[in-house]
């Protein structure tokens, strides 16, 4: 609390005079009427310490006797005589006080600075700092330093704040000065880029998703503006306004443009910055992070073996084309693929049915509307097996949907053929496209 008011102080205990009076009593008797009365006066002249008579006149001391029985006898008896000059204090007093930054924004701590301290006495500087939000004391502080901060975290966008300092010598308040600021918005926070790492060079997704960190004092609705940009082979791609998902500060967005992987982009990276924007300004740009896209091939064999049945007739012809199920395959990679070559063994025990007869083909199929690949260039017509069967299925496509081949077989039962059970290991190798760049 501001102590308003005091009393008048004594400044210093200054005796003007000090004089030792020195009174000597002899042995006397006392009558009893004289005990009656009261007081005795001793009149003393006052000398400055120079030697000389004060302006003042005579001054009295006076003596108070009890009533004794019998004479008084007494040795000295020294009597002091003091006096004392009251002096008036002097108050303190500021020039100025001053809250800085002068147009803060909610995230900027305010500090209140008060200079210009002067008090005749020489008292030692004190304040009292008065924070006032709107008008609403928020608090006081007491402090001989002359500044006093407010942290940010008491502030919001839009609050007025005033800091009023009186000044205090210890005994009486000077006149108080009082400096006003308006909080304004307060710029988000520079993004964070969290996914995909610098550097990272093993994405699968050709539609990844950017995760990045960002903070806003105000607590605004943030847009931001995601730029992904490549040196060469490929085209630039900026998004505004987008709908984001927020978990904690972690804001994320997968894009919806397909990107090329590192093959297609002449082995350039992408480079990849975000900025946010609360409505009145926008962040600074984060730094730049880059990644690329490795292609992958991933082949998943649906079904991986073929039963033509348990009896098969001699020169009958079976095939998986309308009967038995194909070899069906699903392309779960991130790329066109090319089913290089397809080898097998001897099937056969007859002589008159090596490879690359009749009595052993294969050919490509579209597996009805869910197979995209380059018909024209892949063997889709029964063809015989032969020791190295090439490019058998060329540029399957790798996205859902439309991502799946099949291969069939068909056998002839040679009429030479001796009875037994016939099994055959069939090995499907699967590359990246050789169009593919």
């Amino acid at each position: 609390m501001l102590k308003q008011n005091k009393e008048k102080k004594v400044k210093s205990i200054m005796p003007i005079l000090l004089l030792v009076l020195t009174l000597l009593f002899f042995s006397f008797n006392v009558n009893a009427e004289l005990m009656n009365s009261t007081n005795y006066k001793i009149t003393s002249a006052v000398v400055s310490s120079a030697g000389t008579n004060t302006s003042s006149t005579n001054y009295q001391n006076n003596l108070v006797l009890g009533s004794l029985a019998g004479n008084i006898n007494s040795s000295n008896y020294n009597v002091y005589l003091g006096f004392f000059q009251t002096i008036s204090n002097n108050i303190p007093s500021i020039s100025s006080v001053q809250i800085t930054p002068t147009s803060p924004s909610s995230s900027e701590d305010l500090t209140c600075t008060v200079t210009g301290w002067s008090d005749d006495d020489g008292d030692s500087e004190d304040y009292y700092y008065e924070w006032r939000n709107n008008t609403v004391l928020y608090t006081t502080i007491h402090s001989n330093i002359s500044t006093n901060i407010l942290g940010s975290g008491n502030t919001t966008i839009n609050d007025v704040w005033n800091c009023t300092v009186t000044p205090y010598d210890g005994y009486e308040n000077g006149t108080s000065i009082t400096d006003q600021v308006s909080v304004g918005n307060s710029i988000p926070s520079k993004p964070v880029l969290l996914e995909p790492t610098n550097g990272n060079n093993s994405l699968f997704s050709r539609y990844p998703e950017f995760i990045w960190n960002c903070t806003d004092n105000d607590a605004d609705t943030l847009n931001f503006t995601l730029m992904i940009e490549i040196d060469a082979g490929d085209s630039n791609y900026t998004y505004e306004n987008f709908t984001y998902s927020l978990t904690g500060n972690n804001y994320s967005y997968t894009i919806s443009d397909e990107l090329n992987t590192f093959v297609e982009t002449d082995n350039h990276p992408y480079y990849w910055k975000v900025r946010a924007y609360d409505g009145t300004n926008y962040s600074e740009w984060s730094d730049t992070y880059n990644f690329s896209i490795e292609e992958t091939v991933i082949i998943n064999s649906v079904n991986n073996y073929i039963d033509f049945g348990s009896e098969l007739e001699l020169l009958q012809w079976y095939d998986t084309d309308n009967s038995s199920s194909p070899f069906l395959f699903q392309n779960m990679g991130n790329v066109n693929v090319t089913l290089k070559n397809l080898t097998t063994g001897s099937f056969w025990l007859s002589t008159a049915a090596p490879l690359g007869t009749e009595y052993l083909q294969y050919k490509a199929d579209n597996n009805g509307t869910n197979s995209t690949f380059d018909e024209s260039s892949s063997i889709t017509s029964w063809t015989n097996f032969s020791d190295y069967n090439e490019d058998v299925v060329r540029n399957l496509y790798y996205n859902n949907g439309s991502n799946y081949i099949e291969v069939d077989l068909k056998i002839r039962v040679p009429g030479d053929e001796p009875p037994g059970s016939r099994s055959a290991t069939m090995n499907f190798h699967w590359e990246i496209d050789d169009n593919y760049s």
